[in-house]
């Protein structure tokens, strides 16, 4: 922000006007972007601004503004009193739209003393205009004292004239106006001009798909995009982490599913059909146009696990890493960043980032599935943590703003914040003559025969290279297999070529013939609500991987008699 102000005093240097005013010019740094500051004398202190350019020298600082008429504003005219409200405006949109600081900055444009009482016109003009904002705000203030600024509109000439029309209309300042006295015109003696607009980050001028994306400058812009109301929208970001009085009320439905071996139970957060709605829109028009690494093969157009299987068949060594807890450890600071790369406001960011990840409640986070240990066995290697130690965990873990896994927009977020980490281990892979990939938390690294010094010492640097990025290990799920032993990546045997475990297959094939024999009521031991669909996923999926065996298993399900 930068502020001219009417007191006049120490080495000024003056400049004639056409109306035989004088104007004196003195340097003052007020703010790092704006090192120049006009004073103009008591007598005659009016400045029209005609740009607002970086004023690095005296000379730009005069040609930036036209001198046209004295500011002493006659309190009979009707134009005058829109020139007054205009200048008012610049002072109520240069910074937070807060009670306290438009009415401070309205006592700077009209040269009032500190600490005296504001005129009651000024009291009711602010109470008026905080009430009705005549333009959409951010849904919260945000909480720094250094953020501040950016809790208040962007100065645009849409606000300004919404604003500056809103001033004039008032009618404590109308009535103030037409009483005041023609020989003691108000006097405007401090100017405020609007802060440069935010350059957007490096990545935006080096990336072309920033341009083709949804222009969102302001959170209204969000609101109308989304096609929302204000109050919706704040309502749906929730960024203030209010907690639902009840469950029904909340944006998401949450199920645990137990995880074996003894580690924290998963939780899956699914968003209501509003929230969903909203999120895949995220995903479609914001996100999708971004380009990901090519070793994300999940939830990726055109890859799949097989792809990511694929990739490492043939290969003599295979390194296979897993991220412990992936979605909930990405926090909502990675996501704010993300968005910042694509050039958008941090008001705008907040949002953004409240409507796509989420924090637990309390609630749900005690109705975990608990994993009670070995009451005789101590607690040990493989043996489960005491149940305090398991909910300190998991509101560790829940507890802050995450990615829920299970919203549509989550995988390709992980994917983006995740990018940094693809990129130095594909570098690392790429140095042994390897190659990497990931299949959202399954990491897989394959070279090709080397020494086991050399192996082991890729499996350290791994170890570190994902401790940097921030995320954790899971060591139970780590391993190094050589070209003796079999390779397996999510469920897919790929020493030779991609196919399907012959457990699995033969698995597949007992079941489908049990039910030949004795229905297949029989065999649905997990209650799933459509078996036969279920059945037809897993051929489809031998299908994919090995179709001769594929066919056979195929004439096995057509002789099911679906009605025992």
């Amino acid at each position: 922000m930068q502020v001219f102000t009417g007191i006049a005093h120490g080495d000024r240097m003056t400049m004639g006007h056409p109306h035989g005013c004088r104007h004196t010019w003195k340097s003052q740094r007020l703010c790092p972007t704006y090192p120049r500051v006009c004073t103009a004398q008591p007598g005659h202190d009016g400045l029209k601004p005609r740009a607002t350019p970086a004023l690095h020298s005296q000379r730009a600082l005069r040609m930036a503004f036209a001198l046209p008429h004295p500011m002493g504003l006659n309190p009979h005219d009707d134009v005058a009193l829109r020139a007054f409200a205009q200048h008012l405006a610049r002072a109520l949109l240069a910074g937070p739209w807060a009670p306290m600081a438009m009415q401070a900055r309205l006592r700077r444009a009209l040269g009032l003393a500190r600490g005296g009482a504001s005129p009651d016109w000024l009291r009711q003009l602010v109470r008026q205009l905080h009430a009705q904002p005549p333009f959409a705000l951010p849904a919260r203030p945000q909480r720094r004292k250094a953020a501040s600024a950016a809790t208040g509109p962007a100065p645009g000439s849409a606000h300004l004239q919404a604003v500056a029309d809103a001033v004039a209309q008032c009618p404590a300042l109308r009535r103030a106006w037409g009483t005041a006295p023609a020989h003691a015109p108000w006097r405007i003696k401090g100017f405020f001009l609007p802060p440069p607009p935010p350059k957007p980050p490096a990545i935006a001028k080096l990336q072309p798909f920033v341009r083709e994306l949804p222009p969102l400058a302001q959170v209204g812009d969000i609101a109308a995009w989304l096609e929302l109301e204000p109050g919706q929208l704040d309502w749906l970001a929730n960024c203030q982490d209010r907690p639902a009085p009840s469950p029904k009320l909340a944006h998401y439905r949450a199920h645990w599913l137990p995880k074996g071996q003894g580690g924290l139970p998963r939780l899956i957060e699914a968003p209501k059909a509003r929230l969903k709605q909203i999120q895949r829109r995220i995903l479609q028009e914001l996100l999708a146009p971004i380009p990901l690494h090519n070793a994300a093969h999940g939830g990726v157009r055109g890859r799949s696990s097989i792809s990511h299987a694929q990739a490492h068949s043939g290969m003599p060594v295979l390194l296979k890493f897993d991220l412990r807890d992936f979605f909930p450890s990405i926090r909502a600071a990675r996501i704010h960043a993300i968005f910042a790369c694509l050039g958008h406001t941090p008001a705008v960011c907040r949002v953004l980032t409240a409507l796509v990840t989420t924090r637990t409640a309390h609630g749900v986070l005690r109705t975990a599935p608990w994993a009670a240990p070995p009451q005789s066995a101590p607690c040990g290697a493989g043996a489960a943590p005491s149940l305090a130690v398991q909910q300190a965990q998991l509101r560790q873990l829940y507890g802050p703003r995450h990615l829920p896994q299970g919203a549509p927009s989550s995988t390709l977020l992980a994917n983006l914040a995740a990018a940094r980490l693809d990129m130095r281990l594909a570098a690392a892979a790429a140095a042994l003559q390897g190659r990497y990939t990931r299949y959202v938390d399954d990491l897989a690294i394959s070279l090709p025969q080397l020494p086991r010094a050399q192996l082991l010492r890729m499996q350290r640097l791994v170890r570190r290279i994902v401790h940097e990025e921030g995320f954790v290990l899971n060591e139970a799920k780590c391993g190094l297999y050589t070209a003796s032993q079999a390779h397996y990546l999510t469920g897919i045997c790929i020493n030779a070529h991609p196919n399907l475990p012959r457990a699995a297959y033969d698995q597949l094939k007992a079941i489908l013939h049990q039910c030949v024999l004795h229905g297949p009521s029989s065999e649905n031991r997990d209650a799933h609500r459509d078996f036969r669909a279920h059945l037809q996923g897993r051929i489809a999926w031998c299908r994919s991987l090995n179709p001769a065996r594929a066919a056979k298993l195929q004439r096995l399900f057509e002789r099911i008699d679906w009605r025992r």
